[in-house]
């Protein structure tokens, strides 16, 4: 018999929470439970360190009673990388490994599977330059009450040209609404806003 981990794809959130997606496939030819007895990231890929793994995030599967099967079964661990490596890492190799015993009479262990490098970002984004486009601006008003002093909101849409530390992020896109108490309708119609 044999216990085996397979690694996938292993990739950051980009919603702001510096957790770290690990997918991997766990293969027990016995078709036992397995348990993770180590789980390590290493930003050298020498010295190596715990994982702390996001036990709340329900993408994560655990480190115990894990179904492994002959025919593998995919797994995700969660890991909590800003717990680990704090609010100042910028790093393009890190590394992380793996390695499960089974819950057999005689339990056997996979071996500790490393997998190939992947980034990690925990450090707040800069943006160094933004532009805000006028070509983009576009303004939204609602139909007036010919009574003159129904409220109503104005909504504001464009777009701010970036230049970021982020990969990726070039633009921000954003909505501002403005609330106004009443319509003064001016001369040939044109209507006038009063701010409140």
């Amino acid at each position: 018999m044999a216990v085996t981990i397979t690694f996938g794809s292993i990739t950051q959130r980009t919603n702001g929470s510096k957790l770290v997606d690990i997918n991997y496939t766990g293969t027990d030819s016995g078709d036992f439970l397995n348990d993770l007895i180590k789980y390590e990231y290493s930003l050298d890929n020498s010295n190596w360190f715990t994982m702390t793994a996001k036990a709340t995030d329900p993408a994560h599967s655990g480190i115990s009673n894990l179904a492994f099967t002959s025919g593998g079964f995919p797994f995700v661990f969660v890991w909590d990388a800003i717990t680990n490596v704090g609010l100042s890492t910028e790093d393009s190799t890190v590394w992380v490994r793996l390695k499960s015993q089974n819950q057999n009479v005689s339990p056997e262990q996979s071996d500790l599977t490393t997998s190939d490098s992947f980034p990690i970002d925990t450090k707040a984004p800069v943006v160094n330059y933004f532009y805000f486009d006028p070509d983009s601006l576009a303004e939204t008003v609602p139909n007036p009450d010919p009574s003159g002093y129904s409220p109503y909101a104005v909504t504001t849409t464009g777009v701010v040209s970036l230049l970021s530390d982020v990969v990726g992020a070039t633009e921000m896109r954003f909505t501002l609404s403005r609330d106004y108490g009443r319509y003064d309708y001016g001369a040939g119609g044109e209507i006038g806003r009063a701010h409140v």
